[in-house]
């Protein structure tokens, strides 16, 4: 076993909601270990090849347009600096929906650039949480990681950000964790190439029509027939789809659960017999993972609650934005996006970013304690941006003795304050 590595904070999972606590936690003092199984960085942003970050901006059918970067703080900071590396701005669609469109590649290697520009933060990919205990006396915890290159090493960290995705710090240590009532469909994302020259909204259309029809006829399993474009992909000639399927009942890990190569060359070849000007596509790569909306979360202090997002309810410990509408994936033909009945964003409690009954241990992205409904929006890239900084904030205030009032005054400042400054209008019921 190799060296014992010493940390601040441990941060589990190097997807967005990660980099941004590792971010959040070394720029106010802490040294992090940012640990992450793949060998890239953005988690399903990247092998789930996303293509899209929605949340940054006001969203419903009476939103300004043009779409503006409205989510105050790290969120907006790494989202435009990702825009500038894709050549890509905010786009909105004809039901007030804004998002921004990103070059899968470069998800990755914005999400490097700003780990690499502070000393603090100790990357390590290939690396994969296997165990961990929590230490005797102020010592924090100790966790056993495999590397891919290095092989089993332990790491010593005085508190830990679970942004995995799956609340794998929860499970080892043995804290309780919720599970959705209501599993979302997932998908899985493929690139196509020598696409007619024809308009993304024609290309959708054109594409649905074909394997829905093909369906129908019985000519193409139903189960194929559920794709879509990537909204604002199209370049050149090529574009990322996304197959909807139910979503999985065992691993969530599992991409290829009643799914095989063949199942995709069954698309494109009836694409290529039916639809007109397809006749030469090809399929270019498919996202090594799944595109999971759900998994196990964390148990909080606080949940997020349908309530608050219905209601657009603002909190005395508001910590986060929520642009986002509720978006349901019960399945895979199309999901139900409910709007805040208020129209305006609401914000995420500092509770629902630490476990209950075990100090030290924290939330971030899909892992924050939520109700179904609640995570159907906070799970989106640019609100777990922002509970990700926010919890990186929060461990290294609580280690540097910060009270919790400060802490969240302090973030306030960053992530919240500046939205509800800049909208004159926007009004919310407050909640304890």
């Amino acid at each position: 076993m190799k060296s014992l590595y010493l940390c601040d904070v441990l941060v589990v999972g190097g997807g967005t909601a990660g980099i941004a606590a590792a971010v959040g936690a070394a720029r106010h003092g802490a040294n992090v270990t940012l640990i992450e199984r793949d060998s890239v960085l953005g988690g399903s942003a990247s092998t789930a090849m996303v293509g899209t970050i929605c949340g940054l901006t006001r969203c419903g059918p009476n939103s300004p347009r043009p779409p503006s970067f409205d989510l105050p703080g790290f969120a907006t900071e790494f989202a435009v600096r990702l825009a500038h590396e894709s050549g890509t701005s905010l786009v909105m669609n004809n039901d007030g929906l804004a998002y921004l469109p990103y070059r899968v590649p470069r998800m990755s290697a914005v999400s490097m650039s700003f780990l690499q520009t502070d000393p603090r933060i100790t990357l390590l990919t290939g690396a994969s949480l296997q165990a961990i205990a929590r230490s005797s006396g102020a010592d924090g915890f100790t966790a056993l990681i495999a590397h891919s290159s290095t092989g089993t090493r332990k790491v010593q960290a005085l508190s830990i950000i679970d942004s995995s995705g799956n609340a794998v710090v929860s499970q080892l240590l043995g804290l309780p964790t919720a599970r959705s009532a209501r599993p979302q469909a997932a998908s899985l994302v493929f690139e196509l190439r020598c696409l007619p020259q024809q308009d993304e909204r024609v290309v959708s259309l054109s594409v649905r029509k074909t394997l829905r029809e093909a369906s129908l006829e019985g000519t193409l399993p139903e189960r194929l027939s559920y794709v879509s474009i990537v909204p604002g992909s199209l370049a050149n000639g090529t574009a990322l789809f996304k197959l909807s399927m139910s979503a999985p009942e065992d691993s969530l890990e599992d991409m290829t659960r009643g799914l095989s190569s063949a199942d995709l060359q069954t698309i494109v070849d009836c694409l290529r017999t039916r639809a007109a000007g397809y006749s030469h596509i090809d399929l270019v790569s498919t996202a090594p993972r799944l595109g999971v909306r759900d998994g196990q979360r964390g148990v909080g202090e606080e949940e997020l609650s349908e309530r608050a997002v219905r209601l657009s309810e603002r909190h005395i410990n508001g910590i986060a934005i929520g642009l986002w509408p509720a978006e349901m994936w019960s399945s895979p033909e199309r999901p139900t996006v409910t709007f805040p009945e208020q129209g305006n964003s609401y914000e995420i409690p500092l509770g629902s970013l630490c476990a209950k009954d075990a100090p030290g241990v924290y939330f971030a992205g899909r892992n924050i304690a939520a109700s179904d409904y609640a995570m159907a929006s906070a799970r989106v890239i640019g609100t777990c941006l922002s509970t990700g900084y926010a919890a990186g904030r929060l461990a290294a205030g609580e280690l540097q003795g910060e009270p919790r009032s400060a802490i969240v005054a302090a973030i306030r400042t960053e992530q919240v304050e500046p939205l509800h400054a800049g909208a004159q209008g926007e009004t919310g019921n407050l909640s304890p």
